[in-house]
This record gives structure tokens, sequence and C-alpha cells, in this order.
């Protein structure tokens, strides 16, 4: 590599890689103070017992009795019970200490969905090119909203990842606990479903149809046993 190509890595990596701190410290910040899609509130609610979707319509006041007024004023259940319970271990903290509990994760999945994109899709990328890349993800706002607002696309696109990941293996040698491992993370998957329910679709073009519907299928019990 001559020095010019040289000096052209070196500028692109260091402008890049200040846009993506910025964005870092930025999103964090954001995530802290706010995170009002991260949806502890409904989760809470339904290991109390109350009706998060009706309390989100038409507030009943019950949850005002709880503590924690100002968690559920605006309170927006929009996820199914079956997605939920995937929060519980969240509601056993206190809505702070769940909020950067919930920041944290983000950030070490976001280094987890670096990893398995580059295992998975990006296999034959370049290094060098595909860090880059992976830097601009981190400056750009898509992945800053998210992390700021809570929502749930980091958690729900690694598990999506590792489903994929797994599933490859698994064809490469059939193991049920390589089977179980798709299973579960699919399920997992599925707690953004506005964005991993099409993403699915590429297990129906492999044809790994039967973790697929396994994971549907546990969604739907779950469902009914939250009724």
């Amino acid at each position: 590599m001559d020095k010019r190509k040289k000096w052209l890595w070196i500028i692109a990596y260091t402008v890049l890689g200040i846009m993506a701190a910025l964005s870092l410290v930025q999103g964090c910040r954001n995530g802290a103070m706010y995170s009002q899609d991260f949806q502890w509130d409904a989760a809470k609610a339904l290991t109390m017992k109350v009706n998060p979707y009706v309390e989100s319509i038409e507030p009943t006041g019950i949850l005002e009795s709880y503590g924690y007024e100002e968690y559920f004023s605006q309170m927006e259940a929009n996820q199914f019970p079956s997605l939920l319970w995937l929060l519980f271990p969240f509601t056993l903290l206190s809505p702070m200490g769940a909020r950067y509990v919930w920041l944290i994760g983000n950030l070490l999945l976001t280094g987890g969905i670096g990893i398995l994109l580059k295992k998975t899709y990006f296999k034959k990328a370049d290094n060098k090119i595909y860090m880059l890349l992976f830097l601009l993800m981190l400056a750009g706002t898509p992945w800053r909203n998210q992390i700021g607002v809570g929502q749930h696309t980091i958690f729900s696109f690694f598990f999506f990842l590792l489903a994929v990941w797994i599933a490859e293996k698994n064809v490469e040698r059939k193991n049920i606990l390589l089977f179980l491992g798709v299973v579960v993370s699919l399920t997992i998957c599925f707690f953004k479903y506005t964005l991993t329910a099409p993403l699915a679709l590429y297990f129906i073009y492999k044809r790994w149809y039967q973790p697929l519907w396994t994971a549907i299928i546990i969604h739907g019990i779950l469902t009914v046993f939250s009724a």
C-alpha cells in the first residue's frame, strides 16, 4: 500500500471514528434520560396482572397505587403479551435501573451485531471496508435514535442474526442443541416483529421451516397463557 492510500485510510478511519464516538455519546445520553420506547411500564403492569392495553387507551388509575406514576403516565402497550414477557427480568429492577441495564445491553448487542454480520452476510467483505461500514452505522442517525429512545430493534436484530448464524451451523452438522438455539433465538427476535417478521422470510427462502414454525407456535402458546 503506497503512502497516499495509507493516509486516505487513516483519514477515513479518523473522521468516521470521531463521528461514531459523538453519535455514541449523544445516543447514550438520550437513552439514559428518555428511553421512552423501552416498554418497561407495560411489562411491569402485565406482571402485576393489570391489563397494559386497557391502561394505555383508558387509564383507570389502578397503577397509581403501585407507585412509579411518572413512568406509567405515558404508557403505550403495543407489543404482544408473549413479547412483553421477555422484559420480565427488567421489571425486577427500578425504572431507572432497568433503563441503564437496557442501554448497556444495547451497546453490547451492537458489538455482537458487528461480529455476526461479518460471520453471516458479510463473510467475503474486506475487513478494512467492513470496519468503515460499521463505523458509518454507528455514526448514523438510525442507530443513534434506536439507542436514544430505547427501541427493541438492536435487541431483536442481534437475535435474528444469531438465529441465522446458528442455522447455518446446523446445516453443516445436524444437532438438537443447535436446532434449539435457532428456535430460542428466533423466538426472542420476534420482539420487534415489525422488523424481524419480514426478515424471517429469509428462513422460508432457505427452507428452514421447522425452527420458524416452532418459534411462532411458542408465541401463540405464551399469548394464550397471558390471556
